[in-house]
């Protein structure tokens, strides 16, 4: 039997965005952020850093989403991040190493593999997932380049299962599991073109992950081919071209993403059953039929200084489903998604002691509105009838900023 799980699967970056400043400015930081995050949003901004910068943060994440009126939602997830901007001096001026990290507190990742019938919001399912991405970058004048990669792992293995009808028992059974790493690569671009106006672009390479365990079952009345291959997680290219107005008091960036939600695959449970014996027949089940529809994503965020040590961010994104009308017998539910995050940086000197400064904490805080949406059926196959679905999510983020010195 060969599975393929729900596959619009994001990671928590993708709906709760990246770094203290991204989670304030609801992601719109492609033409600014130098931190850690950069490698997240576009890698050459790490060029721009004059410190090294380490980031420590905790978040709280939860969604409230139902489907005719019942809970159709994931579960509240706590995590914790961290990222790291280290600039470079000497003869390797203008280079900059830098990483960002997301790691659940409750587990690493889930697998979620549901019936195409069953209502599913397939861009939410599994998100409390750990993410990882590093990158390098260098500038030459006004011009900055980087390059970078998303690491993801993939369970590769076997099961095999052999019956003892005399005793009874099954005498062997082995069971291999590797997890095999998986990257995709991620591109950016930076150019100053004035002192206080900066251009960005980036590009994120398809990513995705998954299980496959092929299985031999060697029943004495049957024996059969059980192969399962389950996809995890996938994330679709996606393109960002951005400009930024900053200066030492403001700055505000936007931004346009093009999301190529129609390169993927198809995202329902597929299944294939193989016997040895010639007299049974091969099973297997149909594709789905969805197509998902490329999504252009539009950010906008903002930072003012506003007296002292203290600082006010804010941003909004609108963000249209890639997920077209379910008519059908599939329930792959999605809906508009209107972001607003809100966030306050607080700047102060060194507090821990080994730190050069200015050290800081940021609060930062999102909120998602999904526009309420109806299923009208016209199939008569379909399970569950005519349904509403919407909801929300939030999240809460602290974040310590740790600063050490100039360049390395």
């Amino acid at each position: 039997m060969s599975l393929v799980s729900s596959v619009a699967v994001a990671n928590p970056l993708d709906i709760y965005s990246a770094g203290p400043e991204g989670q304030a400015t609801a992601g719109a930081q492609t033409a600014l952020d130098s931190s850690g995050a950069a490698a997240y949003y576009n890698p050459a901004n790490l060029a721009w850093a004059t410190q090294t910068r380490l980031d420590l943060g905790v978040g709280y994440y939860s969604s409230d989403l139902t489907y005719n009126g019942q809970n159709a939602g994931s579960e509240p997830f706590t995590g914790a991040t961290t990222s790291l901007v280290v600039p470079f001096g000497g003869k390797l001026k203008g280079v900059a190493l830098g990483l960002y990290g997301f790691f659940p507190t409750d587990d690493l990742g889930e697998l979620v593999s549901r019936d195409p019938s069953t209502p599913q919001f397939i861009q939410y399912d599994g998100v409390h997932r750990f993410a990882l991405y590093l990158a390098a970058a260098y500038h030459y004048g006004p011009v900055a380049a980087g390059v970078g990669l998303q690491l993801l792992d993939s369970a590769q293995g076997s099961l095999s299962i052999t019956e003892d009808l005399a005793s009874a028992t099954i005498p062997q059974r082995t069971l291999t599991l590797n997890l095999v790493p998986q990257a995709s690569p991620n591109f950016g671009l930076a150019v100053d073109a004035t002192s206080w106006l900066r251009f960005g672009a980036s590009y994120r390479g398809a990513s995705q992950a998954g299980v496959s365990l092929p299985a031999d079952v060697n029943l004495v009345a049957l024996a059969f081919n059980l192969n399962l291959e389950a996809l995890s997680f996938y994330r679709p290219p996606t393109w960002t071209l951005a400009a930024a107005y900053h200066t030492d008091r403001f700055s505000v960036d936007a931004e346009l993403s093009w999301l190529q939600w129609s390169q993927a695959p198809d995202p329902a449970l597929a299944a294939q059953f193989t016997p040895s014996s010639p007299l049974l027949p091969n099973l297997s089940t149909t594709p789905s039929g969805l197509q998902l529809q490329d999504e252009p994503v539009v950010r906008v965020g903002a930072q003012l200084k506003v007296g002292g040590p203290f600082s006010v961010l804010a941003g909004y994104a609108f963000a249209p489903t890639p997920v077209p009308d379910q008519t059908g017998p599939n329930n792959f539910l999605d809906c508009d998604r209107h972001e607003v995050a809100a966030g306050l940086e607080w700047d102060f000197k060194d507090l821990i002691g080994f730190s050069t400064g200015p050290d800081s904490l940021v609060l930062g805080g999102q909120y998602h509105a999904l526009v309420q949406r109806q299923a009208l059926k016209t199939d008569p196959l379909d399970l569950y009838g005519d349904g509403t679905y919407g909801g929300d999510l939030w999240t809460v983020n602290l974040t310590l900023v740790l600063r050490f010195g100039g360049a390395t």
